[in-house]
């Protein structure tokens, strides 16, 4: 017969360790019963975790399966944070416009931003107004109409490519053409940078710009930020960052050139959102205020982060936009 042996624990650690037992799983469980207090519908949230490997799986897929499984309104668990979906258009437009535009005027906070800390979307209060009126002006509708010639010549290349494909009897997916167009489209647009990656998709720069907006929750320092939230200002202090650091800098870095060459007039200065931001920039010797006066302007990191993420709010939603349609065309179309 065998006999299992436990470490001989005095009776004062046999306690301490049944109460940290106790209340981890207290920690693990308590957050998690919000909304059926509330009646709301939802997921059945995981301990520590919530819903947050729900969304693995893909943002938009999670949303839809939510919304035809219990309606439209349903409540997830982003690790210990309660989120409230809706597609009601009425209440979205209650809460963000018309009666509590004053509570919600900035942009939740997701932290761990790295190079993006100074970029427009993660300005607060009085701040984020200042730079919001400042580029406003760059996507007036005489700005937009500029863009349509540059976007029809990739909305060419991309019929060329697809069209090659067609020739060969090959399958595709479509989802990467869409996201090579959506790349080089908003480059082009943006900074006047041609990235080629339709015709190049393999190439390493091009690579690297994609693979800097891929969020892994298999994180470690996603996970541990889930898990203990409270810890996340540390872990920003540490320099941690949800994307990859590598493909993020390199970003900068091709941005941070263009800018520069601009500069010298070494790049002929196109009047894309780049140029314009340019422009509104603020003077080294300049810190942002003159006595009790906020100089408008924006700084050289400011700029350089404003025109990296702005692929990121862009670029996922466009992709995820056109593969819908695909997926929707009828079969006599599609054909």
């Amino acid at each position: 017969m065998t006999m299992i042996y436990f470490p001989p624990f005095s009776a004062e650690t046999l306690a301490l360790l049944i109460t940290f037992i106790c209340l981890l799983i207290v920690y693990g469980y308590w957050p998690y019963g919000v909304f059926k207090k509330l009646g709301i519908p939802g997921p059945k949230p995981s301990p520590f975790f919530g819903s947050v490997f729900e969304y693995a799986k893909g943002l938009h897929q999670m949303d839809m399966r939510c919304f035809k499984t219990y309606g439209r309104l349903w409540g997830v668990y982003e690790g210990r944070l309660p989120l409230l979906c809706t597609v009601d258009t009425r209440m979205i437009k209650t809460v963000l416009v018309k009666e509590c535009f004053s509570y919600f005027i900035n942009r939740r906070d997701f932290s761990f931003n790295g190079p993006f800390d100074d970029a427009v979307s993660n300005a607060r209060g009085e701040d984020w107004k200042q730079k919001r009126s400042l580029l406003s002006p760059l996507f007036s509708s005489g700005r937009i109409k500029e863009m349509l010639p540059l976007m029809k010549q990739h909305s060419d290349k991309l019929v060329q490519c697809l069209q090659e494909v067609a020739n060969r009897d090959e399958a595709v997916e479509v989802r990467e053409y869409f996201g090579a167009y959506c790349l080089d489209a908003i480059a082009n647009v943006a900074l006047s940078i041609d990235t080629e990656s339709l015709s190049k998709p393999n190439d390493p720069s091009v690579v690297k710009i994609k693979k800097a907006f891929t969020l892994n929750v298999d994180n470690p320092v996603f996970l541990f930020s889930v898990l203990f939230p409270f810890l996340n200002p540390l872990l920003e202090k540490a320099g941690f960052c949800i994307f990859p650091l590598a493909e993020l800098r390199f970003l900068i870095s091709v941005v941070e050139k263009v800018k520069l060459d601009r500069e010298k007039n070494v790049q002929k200065n196109r009047m894309d959102f780049l140029q314009l931001m340019i422009e509104l920039q603020l003077a080294e010797t300049k810190h942002g205020t003159n006595g009790n006066k906020k100089i408008k302007g924006l700084t050289h990191r400011e700029i350089l982060s404003s025109a990296a993420i702005f692929w990121l709010p862009v670029l996922r939603p466009l992709v995820n936009r056109l593969h819908s349609w695909r997926t929707t065309w009828p079969p006599t179309l599609e054909s």
